[in-house]
């Protein structure tokens, strides 16, 4: 272990997040987000009590000016250099550090046993003292307010000539800053496509960028996303050299699936890049037209990314951004059940990571905003939406426009209180862990007999004048089967008169198909969902997308695939809830989730409309698992111990040993 940098809790999420959500422009106007943003605090103190054996130095920096008090308050020291000299034995240390201008306070000190980590508290001289973040910054010159992606240099695939300039191709979706060398003359204006014919349409794309070549090397200021790129010299401006530095958020690991199915291949492969793309700073919703923390598109993420890559930085940061700091006083991106999705993701973080320090860090927010649902409930116990609030539940007007009690948001506020009582049994506080269980398990009572339909086989959308209003949707039924609201019974209703109705209106939106392929797979209809699945995102490839859509409707023809919220192409063509794939093929398909809470031991269920021969690979908690199919040969190797579970027959696979598997006529078991 060495020295990091240290910060107060949030302060760098918060500083990273206003930072990345300045970057949303329409074309040359600035969109800062549409819900309340919170600024850093200027001043820390960060304290440590400890004991030398023998002197030492210790070398100091950071990210503002700071003072030193040694041993007692008012005691300050001066630190010639940034160095300061400490004698053996006992000593408390101060250093408060003072940092304008929009940084955060962050600290960095290394001495031959003494240094700055996680061990150390510090306060916004509130009177309240917490143990002090970090997050890998170990570089003394590498001050976390600076930080930023890494880029990787990439030349386009081709171009053409247009009239005044140059349309480029880099064949495929794209994120990143455009370079111009040898640049002189006047300069260019630059037109971004996802589609060819977004940048080559100057008057409607939704991004551009005007360069003045006033140097020999001109690069855009803001990475932006692009395949197509229109470079229109502008006052007589020409270039020599031109290329991108791709913006990437470097992984250390990457699933993979390759098989005899080359739609499924293409389908997951194309869905990775998908993610990857929209992987940042932040878990993002599109890389080219938000670019902001939606909680509702980073729920999902969540989940891919167990699958994916695992990234639990990128995770964390995303959880603080969202949950924001002080008073609360609307929902989470201004949309009631975003903020009952974060709850929920809260508990699944731990179930998922055994990540404790952070559950216990972020522990007191969690019962802040938990709170604040549970002040806005009526007399019934269910979550009102009064005039100002966005319910959002899904695309569609229909759903959210005449009532302020929602069935939808009633079964999510249930998820979240379970969220809670699991919460609050990890930390050992067994009082409000069973008051919450007792209010998850009174609200589930009351939706079930205020809303529940015997009848319909389903749960009802809203109340209206007080009494349910007795339309089936198929979104809040999909919530009730996730969640596990709905028992056995009420499942088995839900599948026959729910969503395998086609009475029912169909869910459109790539968002609830993500959990409505979900549900099906849990109550077992996964033939249906790949053969779904695998037709939807055909339809995107056939069309050349090389990510998948914020939204597809295969009945549009040629332009109209590129609008949205009446923009011309104002549709997201590489959104990060299009890569649901990654996740209906590593959790329902192999089966693949913890065995544990924690994730110590996995279980591995592989289903049978797998492809006959394939081989991938998936992250699990701190290692990864390996699964190879030949035929009536599986074979299983993982860095960590676990069970397959298969046709009733159960085999266990030790870490580090590769376990080989008769899987005939679907049913896979032991080879003995």
């Amino acid at each position: 272990m060495g020295a990091e940098w240290i910060w107060y809790p949030g302060e760098f999420e918060t500083q990273a997040a206003n930072r990345v959500q300045a970057r949303r422009f329409e074309r040359e106007i600035p969109q800062p987000p549409i819900w309340q943003t919170f600024g850093v605090t200027p001043c820390v103190k960060f304290a440590r009590a400890f004991t030398l054996k023998a002197p030492e130095r210790l070398k100091i920096r950071a990210s503002g000016i700071f003072n030193v008090e040694l041993d007692r308050p008012g005691q300050f020291v001066p630190v010639p250099d940034g160095e300061l000299e400490l004698s053996a034995g006992p000593h408390s240390l101060s250093i408060t550090v003072f940092c304008g201008e929009g940084k955060f306070p962050a600290l960095w000190a290394e001495g031959k046993t003494l240094f700055t980590d996680g061990e150390w508290h510090c306060t916004l001289q509130d009177g309240r003292f917490v143990r002090a973040d970090c997050g890998g910054f170990s570089d003394p010159e590498g001050d976390p307010n600076d930080w930023k992606l890494p880029v990787r240099r990439r030349e386009p695939d081709a171009f053409e000539e247009i009239e005044g300039g140059r349309l480029y191709d880099f064949g495929k979706e794209s994120f990143g800053f455009l370079c111009f060398e040898n640049a002189r003359g006047g300069g260019v204006r630059l037109f971004y496509g996802e589609s060819r014919e977004e940048a080559l349409d100057f008057a409607c794309c939704e991004q551009t960028d005007l360069l003045t070549f006033d140097r020999p090397f001109v690069r855009t200021p803001i990475a932006k996303a692009f395949r197509w790129v229109a470079a229109v010299g502008s006052g007589g401006g020409k270039y020599e050299g031109f290329y991108a530095d791709m913006e990437e958020n470097p992984q250390p690991f990457r699933a993979d699936f390759h098989s005899d199915d080359e739609l499924l291949d293409r389908i997951f492969q194309v869905a990775m890049d998908t993610f990857g793309l929209n992987t940042r700073e932040f878990f993002l919703d599109g890389i080219k037209r938000d670019r902001w923390i939606w909680s509702g598109d980073a729920t999902q993420s969540y989940l891919i990314n167990k699958y994916s890559f695992f990234d639990l930085q990128t995770e964390r940061r995303t959880m603080v951004a969202l949950c924001g700091k002080g008073p609360l006083t609307r929902h989470f991106n201004t949309i009631t059940d975003y903020t009952l999705f974060w709850l929920v993701s809260f508990y699944d973080h731990y179930r998922w990571t055994g990540d404790r320090a952070f559950l216990e860090r972020w522990a007191p927010r969690f019962g802040e905003v938990l709170d604040f649902c549970l002040n806005r409930r009526d007399e019934n116990g269910f979550l009102i939406s009064p005039q100002g609030e966005w319910v959002f539940i899904d695309w569609s007007p229909a759903l959210t426009k005449d009532s302020e009690v929602y069935a939808f948001l009633q079964i999510l506020l249930f998820g979240a209180l379970r969220s809670a009582a699991g919460v609050y049994a990890l930390l050992d506080r067994t009082a409000e862990a069973s008051r919450f269980e007792e209010e998850a398990a009174a609200l589930a009572g009351q939706i079930r007999k205020v809303f529940w339909s015997e009848e319909k086989g389903g749960f009802a959308h809203s109340l209206l004048e007080g009494s349910s209003d007795g339309r089936i949707f198929r979104q809040t039924n999909v919530m009730a089967v996730l969640t596990g609201l709905a028992d056995e019974r009420e499942r088995e209703s839900i599948l026959r008169k729910v969503l395998l109705d086609p009475g029912i209106p169909a869910v459109t939106t790539p968002y609830m198909r993500f959990y409505e392929f979900s549900a099906l797979c849990e109550l077992g209809e996964t033939a249906k969902v790949m053969r779904e699945m695998k037709a939807y995102f055909k339809g995107m490839l056939d069309l050349g997308a090389t990510s998948f859509w914020e939204y597809f409707d295969p009945g549009e023809q040629g332009s109209e695939h590129f609008a949205m919220y009446g923009r011309k192409y104002g549709k997201s063509l590489c959104h990060a809830w299009g890569a649901a794939p990654v996740w209906l093929l590593g959790r329902y398909f192999l089966g693949l989730l913890p065995e544990d809470e924690g994730y110590d031991r996995f279980r591995l269920c592989p289903s049978p409309e797998l492809p006959e021969h394939f081989s991938c690979r998936f992250p699990l908690k701190g290692t990864e698992i390996r699964i190879r199919r030949e035929g009536e040969s599986l074979c299983v190797f993982a860095g960590r111990s676990g069970t397959a579970v298969i046709g009733g027959r159960t085999a266990e696979i030790p870490a580090g040993e590769e376990v080989r598997l008769l899987w005939k006529n679907g049913d896979p078991g032991p080879d003995n």
